[in-house]
């Protein structure tokens, strides 16, 4: 059985919610920046993701990151 990664974010020319970046992995959210207000850690996605792969549990991402755009 594979794993399935749903992003909803609000981008420019997106349908979606102001400020929203929403990561759900196997239909369990992991994060929200609509409640959480930064963004989520990216190694911290990815381990969810691996464990999601690994027939694990999967944890909710508790580390933030700054977005910086160059």
């Amino acid at each position: 059985m594979g794993v399935t990664v749903e992003v909803e974010y609000c981008g420019i020319g997106a349908v979606g919610r102001k400020s929203s970046f929403e990561v759900t992995v196997n239909d369990v959210e992991i994060f929200s920046k609509l409640t959480v207000g930064k963004f989520p850690s990216i190694p911290e996605v990815v381990e969810a993701v691996k464990a999601a792969n690994n027939n694990e549990e999967v944890k909710p991402v508790t580390g933030t990151e700054s977005c910086i755009i160059l």
